[in-house]
């Protein structure tokens, strides 16, 4: 499992797929949006619990999304 950030190309992407990665990431994890670190800059930066491979993959083909991993 890898940490990743996660955020969107613009406002309009965040406001449009927002919600479908913070179900993502709960789906993944059992975490509720808020337990984790965001930015609250427009749109923000999540900073995720580690996630796995088919999280990641998921998150990665939502429109609008940009997932870089934590290389350690």
């Amino acid at each position: 499992m890898e940490s990743v950030t996660i955020t969107f190309e613009g406002i309009e992407e965040w406001e449009n797929s927002g919600d479908i990665v913070y179900d993502i990431i709960q789906k993944h994890t059992q975490l509720e949006r808020g337990s984790y670190p965001e930015t609250k800059s427009l749109p923000p930066l999540i900073m995720s619990p580690p996630l796995p491979q088919e999280c990641i993959d998921e998150l990665k083909a939502v429109n609008g999304v940009v997932v870089r991993t934590q290389q350690g």
